[in-house]
């Protein structure tokens, strides 16, 4: 037998962190179970290094032997409502892969069958969802995150599990998102496995192809949104609008920019649509938005598929500004859009470069790249304040330091007014941002152009303490000035 050759096999791990019996538990029969806990020396209550499952768990999905399995465990003093690192129960588990009668069995062992409703929809499982509402028929009246149900079912399930809802439970069709008023036909356009069944399915039962939430946006906004663009053609088929907008005032291609749903926009593309040269309520090109939230291949498409002017400003703001804020792609994005030979250093209508963009957003990768770009690190804005002025007038603690690294004797110069940075501090209110730049030797007494200490400007008791605290101010002295 291996177990006599090389008894250390049993004690290895599994390539999803199982032991050898959770695979006991999962594939074999009691007997074997029963062999490994007595003469192995298998440890029965080793949770899996994956997912943190007993060996509970496994039993529950074992479907010849799962039965007779999750009975030997119980005895064995395994809790028959342990939860595994994603929240589940045993029972959860049986009813995922639709073993009713393990299911059943867990139940007469005790095993709690609160809230399973939804996880069976949401897990398009019809077999146990029937069975859970067989059990307890109140769980289809209950609310997840304001959804119901049929909310659930359209946006996870086959139309089988929609309309065994509709018709033999009678949830209403018409039931609306309690949060944003999302009809059933949202949910099902975000469905990419089912959607287009459902989408039919549902406007079928009456629900209008164009109905609004509460933000003004359609079932067509979800669907692309979640670059389903089946269902979307088969919202378009039914009647949906392209040419509605939200009520921020964006149009269906600046949506689909800021969601970075390049399938999406390449789809109302060949739906010939004019949305593309449209702006924003700022004035915004869908590059603009692009540049903000999307990826780099969003806006090679936008620019070399649709003719997206790189140089369109908008409040004096390039698509440089934009990719400043832009966290996860602004890096690869500052780099492509300054091969364009746009301004580094242009300013927006306010003053500030996109370094101040990025800065004030704490986007230090896009800030780096700027920098590295030759970007103007002594730029001023506002009549003198520096770079490390704004971050601060802005409470942006974490940029301040990016600046401060970089050169530490900006912190002591003066602003418009001869304004120091602690003056600009105690006018924010920011406690923190007040201890950081006293922290860093910036004169306390120092006063403005108007004869003006820092101490002046501050209005909240804790910031007064603060400054009482350093010694510099009593409050004797406060109230005589």
């Amino acid at each position: 037998m291996v177990h006599k050759d090389d008894a250390s096999l049993f004690r290895e791990i599994g390539h999803f962190g199982e032991s050898v019996m959770h695979i006991g538990a999962a594939f074999a029969d009691e007997r074997m179970c029963r062999w490994l806990l007595a003469e192995a020396h298998a440890d029965v209550h080793a949770l899996s290094q994956g997912n943190e499952a007993s060996v509970l768990h496994c039993a529950a999905q074992n479907k010849s032997h799962g039965c007779d399995l999750v009975k030997f465990f119980v005895v064995c003093g395994l809790d028959v409502n342990a939860r595994d690192k994603g929240d589940l129960t045993p029972l959860h588990h049986a009813l995922k892969v639709e073993i009713l009668q393990v299911a059943q069995q867990l139940l007469d062992l005790g095993a709690d069958m609160k809230n399973l409703l939804h996880f069976c929809i949401k897990s398009g499982k019809l077999l146990s969802a029937k069975f859970v509402h067989g059990k307890d028929g109140e769980q289809v009246k209950r609310k997840s995150g304001g959804k119901n149900a049929l909310h659930l079912a359209a946006e996870f399930g086959q139309p089988e599990m929609s309309e065994w809802l509709i018709k033999d439970l009678g949830v209403n069709v018409l039931s609306l998102e309690e949060n944003n008023k999302n009809t059933v036909l949202h949910y099902a356009a975000r469905n990419k496995r089912h959607g287009s069944e459902l989408v039919r399915y549902l406007n079928q039962c009456g629900i209008y192809v164009n109905a609004l939430n509460a933000h003004q946006m359609t079932p067509l906004h979800f669907a692309l949104g979640s670059g389903n663009v089946d269902a979307a053609q088969v919202l378009i088929e039914l009647g949906a609008s392209w040419s509605r907008v939200e009520q921020s005032a964006r149009n269906l291609v600046h949506f689909c920019a800021q969601q970075n749903q390049l399938h999406s926009l390449i789809f109302l593309h060949l739906q010939n649509c004019d949305l593309f040269t449209q702006k924003g309520p700022h004035g915004e090109t869908a590059l603009h938005f692009a540049a903000r939230f999307a990826d780099p291949d969003v806006c090679q498409w936008l620019v070399t598929k649709k003719g997206a002017d790189a140089s369109a400003s908008c409040g004096g703001r390039s698509v440089l500004h934009f990719a400043a804020t832009n966290k996860l792609h602004g890096k690869q994005l500052i780099r492509h859009f300054a091969s364009f030979q746009l301004n580094i250093d242009g300013k927006s209508s306010l003053g500030k470069t996109p370094l101040h963009f990025a800065l004030g957003c704490g986007n230090f990768a896009a800030a780096a790249e700027l920098l590295e770009l030759d970007a103007d690190f002594r730029v001023k804005i506002g009549g003198g304040f520096n770079l490390l002025h704004f971050c601060v007038a802005e409470k942006r603690l974490d940029s301040a330091k990016f600046v401060h690294e970089k050169d530490e004797g900006m912190i002591h110069e003066l602003g418009r007014g001869r304004e120091s940075s602690l003056h600009i501090a105690a006018k924010g209110g920011d406690l923190e941002m007040c201890r950081w730049v006293v922290q860093q030797g910036v004169d306390v007494h120092a006063r403005n152009a108007e004869g003006k200490s820092a101490f002046d400007y501050v209005a909240s008791r804790e910031l007064k303490q603060f400054f009482y605290c350093l010694g510099k101010r009593t409050p004797h002295s406060a109230d005589q000035h």
